[in-house]
């Protein structure tokens, strides 16, 4: 029986099982270190468009779904429901989450790597990306987050990013731009940061709140020489409750400016909407904006 996995789920399913991004090569193998022993030579070598792989340290071999068996235990039926993503509807199961790299991130958020290190100065580490936060005079912030997986499933048993340790308090994320704010006359607030990315990508001043519980996180300092704020509404349930925790610290804090609420429906936030084509970003945004409701009402 032949089994076509398509190659973007072959790549998809091999990164996260290896926990490294595998680079293009002329060949089309790429060589690592072998995940079924301790391996310093990097003797594993897979190919991450039809799926084949070969160990040279014990001269074995085999396909995606082989691998799968080898390396988990599983029988055919379920490595084969694992990778073809018949688990859970047409997403893979938790296990098969994206293990985070600053190129894989690009790739998901179709944003330039050059982007994402140089000018957001994300930084691969052991365990994940480092995102750093700094604060309004660029000065690095107590705490970073940490990606550790590129999806983010509500449902998942493991957790998808981290903060990393130590004392000091968790900050907006975008501090060190809000003179765009100031100079364009407002600003969206977002959760989280890739949305923030996008938006400062294409040109939209924003401020990232790391969760709709933190927003807490605001204060009345940040956003003085700011006439107008875009509270951004997700399509879900969470984005109701982000509009209206984040209204309310407004309120808390004295917010006195222009309040408008920004949505994008049906597409769920700015990073979907610059993926489904980044040429139309700005025009549909542009119009989004002037769209918006005010917040009162």
């Amino acid at each position: 029986m032949s089994l076509n996995v398509p190659p973007e789920r072959v790549r998809t399913f091999y990164e996260s099982r290896l926990k490294c991004t595998l680079r293009e090569s002329a060949t089309g193998w790429v060589t690592v270190n072998s995940p079924f022993r301790r391996d310093r030579d990097a003797s594993f070598s897979v190919n991450p468009t039809h799926g084949g792989w070969r160990d040279f340290g014990t001269d074995e071999s085999g396909d995606i779904f082989s691998f799968e068996m080898k390396l988990t235990g599983c029988d055919f039926p379920t490595a084969k429901a694992r990778i073809l993503g018949e688990t859970a509807g047409e997403s893979p199961p938790n296990m098969m989450a994206t293990a985070a790299t600053i190129e894989a991130l690009a790739r998901a958020k179709k944003l330039p790597v050059e982007f994402l290190r140089d000018k957001m100065g994300l930084r691969t580490q052991f365990k994940g990306v480092l995102i750093p936060y700094r604060l309004t005079d660029d000065s690095p912030a107590r705490r970073h987050r940490i990606r550790v997986f590129i999806e983010h499933r509500k449902n998942d048993r493991v957790k998808w990013c981290y903060w990393s340790p130590g004392p000091g308090e968790v900050e907006p994320y975008g501090l060190w731009r809000l003179a765009e704010a100031r100079k364009a006359a407002y600003l969206i607030l977002l959760e989280g940061e890739s949305d923030c990315w996008t938006c400062w990508h294409q040109g939209f001043p924003a401020l990232g709140i790391p969760g709709a519980d933190m927003v807490g996180v605001l204060k009345r300092e940040y956003l003085e020489g700011i006439p107008r704020i875009y509270i951004f509404q997700e399509t879900d349930a969470a984005g109701s409750y982000f509009v209206n925790a984040t209204f309310r610290r407004l309120q808390e804090i004295g917010w006195t400016g222009e309040t408008r609420i920004l949505s994008l429906a049906p597409v769920k936030d700015p990073s979907d909407l610059h993926c489904a084509d980044p040429a139309k970003f700005r025009a549909t945004f542009g119009s989004a904006l002037d769209a918006a409701q005010d917040a009162a009402e």
